[in-house]
């Protein structure tokens, strides 16, 4: 058995590499950070005695998407893809330029297509295989801050579920985790201190185990999206409950930023 995780040098991606390893699988392990990479691949190693491969490089690179595609084409024993790798912008649309954006749909998007593509046919012959997109809270709601990150989020969440239609009749599991503010290096890299990184009000924040927890328990009950939280559960049924011309007013101005 065979994990293959995107954007697994820390945060989210590295706890399910983790788990994966604990639960007796391999892993091919996906970032920019070769040192990152190494620091898990060398714990789970000790740990638990895995094989982990490492592919270094950026999804936003053609050459080093292919490269990846060709790998999942041709690798029947790959059971599951963790697509985790993803990206925030510093800049607001309006203000940045446009590479950054296209950046954020490359990595966010358009590689997380092409890997599910290349895997999808050998788990429907094999009659079995796990997807885990891991998308946002983002999705489910428009905020001032982000437009990119959030519609990207929003297209991945709806396209999880769509292809769930369709896979799970193949015996393919698939899943959107759409996790709120979680204790990764995330936010500091967007210029977020670690000390503003605080529960507010119904706003709560978590750790990667606890969102990992979330997404491993659900692929056992076959829940298609995931929202690791019962108060992130709770915001987003207010949410959709809200008037829109409601939250327009609500939001306006505000500038906060999940994952």
């Amino acid at each position: 058995m065979v994990a293959f995780i995107t954007g697994a040098s820390s945060g989210i991606g590295a706890e399910f590499a983790r788990r994966f390893a604990a639960n007796g699988y391999d892993l091919i392990i996906t970032g920019r950070r070769k040192d990152f990479l190494n620091r898990v691949a060398d714990e789970i190693k000790t740990m638990y005695g895995r094989t982990v491969t490492i592919k270094t490089g950026d999804l936003a690179d053609p050459n080093h998407l292919a490269e990846l595609v060709d790998l999942l084409r041709n690798s029947p024993d790959i059971d599951v893809l963790v697509n985790n790798a993803g990206l925030g912008l510093k800049k607001h649309f309006i203000e940045d330029d446009i590479g950054n954006p296209d950046l954020l749909l490359d990595v966010h998007l358009r590689a997380a297509m092409h890997l599910m593509h290349a895997i999808i046919p050998g788990m429907t012959l094999r009659k079995h295989g796990t997807i885990i997109n891991v998308s946002s809270i983002a999705g489910f709601s428009p905020t001032a801050s982000d437009p990119t990150y959030g519609a990207t989020k929003a297209f991945l969440t709806l396209f999880t579920e769509s292809l769930h239609l369709v896979l799970h009749e193949h015996g393919i599991t698939v899943q959107a985790l759409c996790p709120g503010f979680t204790w990764t290096n995330f936010h500091e890299k967007l210029g977020m201190p670690k000390e503003e990184q605080k529960h507010r009000g119904i706003l709560r924040w978590t750790t990667v185990e606890k969102v990992v927890d979330a997404s491993m328990k659900a692929l056992q009950s076959g829940t298609v999206v995931v929202i690791p939280g019962f108060l992130n559960r709770l915001a987003m049924k207010i949410v959709a409950l809200v008037p829109r011309r409601i939250y327009y007013r609500i939001m306006k101005g505000k500038t906060l930023r999940r994952r």
